[in-house]
């Protein structure tokens, strides 16, 4: 057993008996990072996340992998669930470093916190011209050992970037919040109405999630220019053909109720197989919104769908 025995987090006590030596999050951690003269990877994670377990069964778990980590590098475990305020500093990294974020999130950072490099899942192996994770932490380590100033460099200049963009999108002063309001009003409905995927409704392509914010905004949209109104039947458009899309599709569990948590596909028709209580509570408030903009009772179905689904599966 590690030194996440001693911790009380379901995803922690998960990886308490991997080979790899983690640490919590903590000034101990650190100051061995410091002592020792190495990089951390900040592994962060949550006890439902279905590629956390993937990466641990097939990295983890791995007793050559967990070597090159326990030699090269002060290895750190992190539960978004306990401590969202990290997890957040550094998906905001990741984001703005490949486009792209979600879990498990790997981070590598300086002794000092700085992040200089950083990804979501990656596989035991090398395959299909991705560099594999051993691949990953050897290059890693090279790099600290001798050419470390410029791995320090390039954390700087991803930290500045994300200072620039926090300062650029501060808020307006007051006498133009209105104006401002007014545009990313606009905005948001072009985004969405520009990024409608006319075939299979939703918005962009594979993998497709059900995004319930996205209707939200939507059925706000419609609430606030009148469901009559040409861009307020517009955006009622949108978010019940996306719904009736996603009711049709393989996402919905036709059987046992509720939805999944997104399509692999563009059509929504192969699910990833896992239910989220959150996307439960979400679209069963887009279906009651999309009943009262529209008066279609099937909505209303569907809304009933997820509630029993929830009542007798995730409810105690």
């Amino acid at each position: 057993m590690n030194r996440l025995a001693n911790e009380t987090s379901p995803y922690l006590l998960q990886h308490a008996d991997n080979p790899v030596d983690w640490h919590p999050w903590g000034d101990a951690a650190f100051a061995e990072a410091r002592e020792r003269d190495v990089s951390v990877l900040l592994s962060v994670g949550y006890a439902s996340c279905h590629w956390c377990h993937v990466m641990a069964h097939e990295s983890f778990e791995n007793a050559d992998i967990a070597r090159l980590l326990n030699e090269h590098f002060v290895p750190i475990k992190l539960d978004r669930e306990e401590r969202p305020d990290v997890d957040k500093v550094y998906m905001a990294y990741v984001q703005a470093m490949t486009g792209h974020g979600g879990w498990p999130l790997s981070v590598w950072l300086t002794p000092d916190l700085k992040p200089f490099y950083g990804g979501t899942y990656f596989p035991p192996s090398d395959r299909s011209g991705r560099a594999g994770f051993p691949t990953i932490l050897q290059a890693i380590a090279r790099g600290w050992r001798d050419e470390r100033e410029k791995l320090v460099a390039e954390s700087e200049r991803v930290l500045g970037a994300l200072r620039d963009h926090q300062a650029s999108s501060a808020a307006p002063v007051e006498g133009d919040l209105a104006t401002a309001a007014g545009t990313a009003f606009e905005q948001g409905f072009s985004h969405y109405f520009e990024s409608f995927d006319p075939t299979h409704a939703g918005f962009g392509g594979a993998p497709k999630f059900p995004r319930a914010a996205n209707l939200d905004f939507l059925f706000r949209v419609a609430a606030l220019q009148g469901v009559g109104s040409e861009m307020g039947a517009e955006a009622v458009r949108l978010a019940t053909t996306t719904l009736r899309a996603m009711a049709r599709g393989g996402i919905h569990d036709h059987v046992g109720g509720g939805f999944h948590r997104y399509a692999v596909d563009e059509a929504w028709f192969v699910p990833h197989f896992e239910k989220m209580l959150y996307d439960q509570a979400q679209i069963a408030a887009n279906a009651l919104e999309a009943c009262q903009a529209t008066g279609d009772e099937r909505f209303a179905w569907l809304a009933r769908d997820i509630f029993d689904y929830v009542a007798r599966d995730l409810t105690s």
